[in-house]
């Protein structure tokens, strides 16, 4: 620590020790650097003054995933606790620690700061000026726990997940999945999607699926896919070798082909996007998938219109694509819905409730090998920190528009398209 007078000095005149790593880190932020800005931020955080210790912990905050919350946010606080906040220096480092809480946390937004004749505060407020909700730019962070995990058709139960949006903090992503249901089905799921403009896309999944139909059986499927990934500008996507092996009793099936997937976006709230697979050996499917989304974000009309196309020879149930149970169609049981070709179109109202709450109505009507329709409501629950960790929870009643019709309950991460 410095001395008691050095320590006054630098609180009441000029920046506080090792703020310019501070800035330092907030310009190679803006400008996408994010390694560099963690660096910075790090150094900041050795700081022998509380309160630039207060602001380089509030903005790791950003990039330590959830378990950074219980981490950098009690050294903040510790921080903050050892600066008065009649300090103006201080009182600069409580807005910032509200400021991002409020982002990443859903707690109050900061109150005005009041302004300075010191030139540096000067500065550093202007810059703060121009923070909003978006600015500087959120990207989500890591999150690992466990939530509900199933649907109707598969059983409900939970799965650990681990989601990394931004891998090695260059724009690369990371996902593991283990999960299981009360109707003894379970998952484990690893996707990886190394970051650059070209990359590589690799999937693995083994899963066992006990579905609920007249011929009820447990297929053990495993999957496996390796291709490369290119990102150019707004557009992504990937194709890749992909080979099956699944078990059905004592009978084993094996395939290989390729399948692919990409996304375009078409404005800031308009997304096209297609997948493909097309598989020979034991078994012969192939598929393709067109699918238009719009995204309003919180609150607003979401629309989705998905078109899917397939061929199957000698194909299980479980390997052809499906829809209900929270795949596309959220009522009814899980890949209720089979046919050469199915179409869909959906409308969502997604109304906030508060920060870390918000609530959705929906339509969904389809063409299978007939007409269904259905309506319904769900809840999301925002978790810290946000944007990153979002779960949804869907029930929604429908059926062929001449028949009966069925209830659907799915869980998840993230929206349901």
């Amino acid at each position: 620590m410095l001395p008691l007078a050095g320590w006054f000095a630098a609180s009441v005149s000029g920046a506080p020790p090792a703020y310019d790593r501070i800035e330092a880190g907030d310009l190679a932020w803006a400008r996408g650097d994010r390694p560099s800005a963690r660096s910075a931020w790090h150094d900041a955080a050795k700081s022998p003054h509380p309160a630039t210790v207060a602001m380089a912990e509030a903005r790791l905050l950003q990039v330590s995933g959830n378990p950074g919350l219980a981490i950098h946010g009690p050294r903040m606080e510790a921080a903050l606790a050892r600066c008065p906040a009649s300090l103006p220096w201080c009182a600069l480092a409580r807005h910032d620690a509200r400021f991002f809480q409020s982002r990443l946390l859903s707690g109050p937004l900061p109150e005005q700061l009041v302004p300075s004749t010191d030139p540096d505060l000067v500065a550093a407020h202007a810059v703060r000026a121009t923070w909003s909700n978006d600015t500087p730019r959120a990207v989500p962070t890591w999150t690992i726990g466990i939530g509900p995990y199933g649907a109707s058709g598969l059983g409900f139960g939970a799965a650990l997940q681990l989601r990394h949006p931004d891998l090695w903090l260059k724009g690369g992503h990371l996902s593991l999945q283990a999960g299981a249901t009360t109707s003894s089905d379970h998952i484990l799921a690893a996707t990886i999607d190394t970051p650059g403009t070209l990359g590589v896309h690799a999937e693995v999944n083994q899963q066992q699926l006990q579905l609920e139909s007249p011929r009820t059986s447990v297929w053990q499927a495993h999957t496996i896919t390796l291709g490369p990934r290119a990102t150019v500008g707004r557009q992504q996507g990937w194709l890749g070798g992909t080979g099956w092996a699944d078990r059905v009793g004592e009978q084993r099936t094996r395939a290989l082909g390729l399948s692919g997937r990409g996304a375009h976006p078409l404005s800031q709230t308009l997304r096209l996007g297609w997948s493909l697979t097309s598989m020979w050996g034991d078994l012969r499917l192939q598929s393709a998938s067109v699918d238009l989304a719009r995204d309003p974000g919180p609150r607003g009309l979401a629309l989705h219109g998905v078109v899917t196309a397939t061929s199957a020879e000698d194909t299980p149930a479980w390997r052809q694509p499906g829809w209900g149970g929270g795949t596309v169609l959220r009522h009814g049981r899980f890949l209720q819905y089979q046919a050469p070709v199915l179409s869909a179109g959906i409308a969502e109202w997604r109304q906030p409730l508060s920060r870390a709450w918000s609530s959705v109505v929906f339509v969904e009507s389809a063409h299978t090998s007939e007409l269904v329709a259905g309506v319904g409501t769900g809840v999301r629950l925002s978790l810290p920190p946000r944007p990153s960790a979002n779960l949804r929870v869907d029930a929604a009643w429908g059926g062929p528009v001449s028949g009966p019709g069925a209830l659907g309950i799915s869980v998840g991460w993230g929206e349901a398209f």
